[in-house]
C-alpha cells in the first residue's frame, strides 16, 4: 500500500498475551529480524526510540493472560510504514497458527485495551494546534459512531471526552458549539491548551508534545487488526495534515453529541487533504453501520 505522509509517527499497541514478555520477545525477533525489527523488554516508563514490549498494568489482565503493550520507534515514510504493516501481519499470523492447532489464542482484547498513534508535529505552532482541537471536538461525536461503546463520550477514564474536559456539563448545542471554539480560539499557546484539557487521558492527547514531540489520538479501541490499524492511521494523518494546510474548520449549529452524517461531511473534507484516505470510504461506512445495527439490537 502507497503511503504518503511526509511527518514521523508511531505505534503502541495494547493487548493481552498468552506468551510472556520474555518469550514474545523472542518469538518477534525470530520472525522480525529479518526486516529491520529488533525487539527488547522494556520498562513501563522507557522512552528509548526502539521496538519495544512493556507490561501494562492498566489492562485488566486474567489469569492467563498478561497485559501487554507493544510500541514502535519514531517511523517514518513507506519504509516505516512497511514495518509495521509486516509486525501487524505478523501478529495475526501467531493467532491464526495457535487456531489451525487448535490452541488458546495467543492475543485478545478486551475493553480496557486501546490503540494510540503519535504523528510528529514537533514544528506546530498554536494555530496548528487550534485548528486540530476544534476539528476534533466538532466530529468527535462522529469519530464515536465508528467506535465500540466504551470508547464513546467518557466511558474510558483512558481516553475521556475532549468536550467535557473543554466545557463541563454542557449540552453542546450550536450556542456551547461556539462556546468551545471560543475557548480553544483564548488560547495564546499549546501549554494553555493542555492546562484546559488538564490530563493526557483524553482522546486527543497534547501532552505528549513535551514528552515526545508529538500529538496522541488515543480514542481507538484496542486491536491487532491490519484494516483497523491502517484506516486509523491514515484518518488521524489526513486530521494531522488538514492542520498544517491550515483547512477551515467552523463550529456550525448542530448539537455536538449528534453525530447525524457529519462522520461522511468529515471524511470528504479529509480527502480534500490527502487522497489516499479514499480508499478506507467503504470500511469506516460499513463501521458504522456495524455499530447502529448493534444498538439496535440492544
Amino acid at each position: 500500500m502507497k503511503f504518503e505522509f511526509e511527518r514521523t509517527f508511531g505505534v503502541e499497541i495494547e493487548l493481552l498475551s498468552r506468551l510472556s514478555i520474555e518469550t514474545l520477545t523472542s518469538v518477534f525477533n525470530d520472525k522480525l529480524n529479518e526486516h529491520g525489527i529488533e525487539f527488547r523488554q522494556a520498562s513501563w516508563n522507557d522512552r528509548s526510540n526502539q521496538w519495544r514490549i512493556k507490561t501494562d498494568s492498566s489492562l485488566n489482565s486474567t489469569r492467563a493472560y498478561d497485559g501487554l503493550e507493544i510500541v514502535t520507534p519514531i517511523l517514518k515514510g513507506q519504509e516505516g510504514f512497511n514495518q509495521l504493516h509486516k509486525l501487524l501481519l505478523t501478529i495475526q499470523e501467531i493467532n491464526r497458527n495457535a487456531d489451525r492447532l487448535g490452541e488458546a489464542p495467543v492475543f485478545f482484547m478486551n475493553q480496557s485495551c486501546g490503540l494510540h498513534v503519535h504523528w510528529g508535529v514537533s514544528d506546530w505552532r498554536i494555530k496548528h494546534f487550534r485548528n486540530l482541537f476544534k476539528r476534533y471536538c466538532k466530529f468527535e461525536s462522529s469519530i464515536d459512531s465508528i467506535m465500540p461503546p466504551s470508547r464513546r463520550r467518557s466511558h474510558n477514564t483512558y481516553c475521556e471526552s475532549l468536550l467535557d474536559k473543554i466545557l463541563p456539563n454542557a449540552r453542546y448545542d450550536g450556542e456551547n458549539a461556539e462556546q468551545i471554539f471560543r475557548n480553544i480560539d483564548r488560547c495564546r499557546n499549546a501549554r494553555q491548551i493542555s492546562n484546559m484539557v488538564g490530563t493526557r487521558y483524553v482522546k486527543l492527547n497534547i501532552e505528549s508534545f513535551w514528552n515526545h514531540g508529538t500529538i496522541e489520538f488515543r480514542h481507538h479501541s484496542g486491536t491487532y487488526d491490519v484494516t483497523k490499524i491502517v484506516a486509523w492511521l491514515f484518518l488521524t494523518g489526513a486530521m494531522v495534515k488538514a492542520a498544517d494546510v491550515q483547512r477551515s474548520i467552523r463550529c456550525g449549529t448542530d448539537c455536538l453529541f449528534s453525530s447525524k452524517n457529519k462522520f461522511g461531511m468529515m471524511f470528504k473534507g479529509l480527502t480534500k487533504v490527502h487522497e489516499d484516505l479514499q480508499i478506507f470510504e467503504g470500511f469506516f461506512k460499513d463501521r458504522r453501520t456495524h455499530f447502529k445495527r448493534m444498538e439496535t439490537r440492544r
